[in-house]
């Protein structure tokens, strides 16, 4: 992989990435709006991974949608997202079952909007993590069309000695192109 001074290089984003950053920064700004929710209902833990998703998120989209954080945060964005909706489905089974409870007059607990509230962040934060994992998938694949690999060394090598013949090649090139191949 060829290097510079400051690390890998990666290819340009896409035309299709860039089009992408409006909607990953609503994405982004509802993870934060869902960490905020889930801080006020005192879980702090998933108040602190959504801010952490959201982090990795904005660095991917302002490092010029570097693919190497696009793939960090769609797949931190996945993984929080399935543990997300196994929480909920959980507490959802669990508070559904006390809901269900009726109370010393036999009256049915009625839903109140706090409860409403908590299922809905229980339910949008996972579907929100699974749609930033799904935006990232969409940009690499986009990625994969825009640079795909080789296939037939054999052929390209072929091309690069009669770019190199013809004077259309400079030796720095034909290095650099040489080391993609071994990759």
């Amino acid at each position: 992989m060829p290097m510079s001074m400051n690390g890998p290089l990666d290819p340009p984003p896409s035309e299709s990435a860039l089009k992408m950053r409006p909607i990953f920064w609503v994405v982004i700004s509802l993870q934060m709006v869902g960490g905020i929710c889930r801080f006020v209902f005192l879980d702090i833990w998933g108040g602190i991974m959504s801010f952490f998703l959201a982090g990795i998120g904005s660095y991917a989209v302002k490092s010029n949608m570097e693919l190497t954080w696009i793939c960090c945060y769609g797949l931190c964005s996945f993984m929080n997202g399935l543990v997300d909706m196994v929480q909920a489905v959980e507490v959802i089974v669990r508070l559904s079952d006390a809901r269900s409870m009726e109370n010393s007059q036999g009256q049915k607990i009625p839903h109140d909007a706090r409860y409403v509230f908590y299922m809905a962040v229980l339910v949008g934060v996972p579907l929100i993590n699974l749609t930033a994992s799904v935006i990232s998938v969409l940009v690499f694949r986009a990625a994969l069309h825009v640079y795909e690999p080789v296939q037939d060394i054999e052929s390209y090598a072929a091309q690069q000695q009669q770019a190199e013949q013809a004077g259309l090649l400079n030796g720095y090139a034909l290095i650099c192109s040489n080391l993609t191949i071994l990759e």
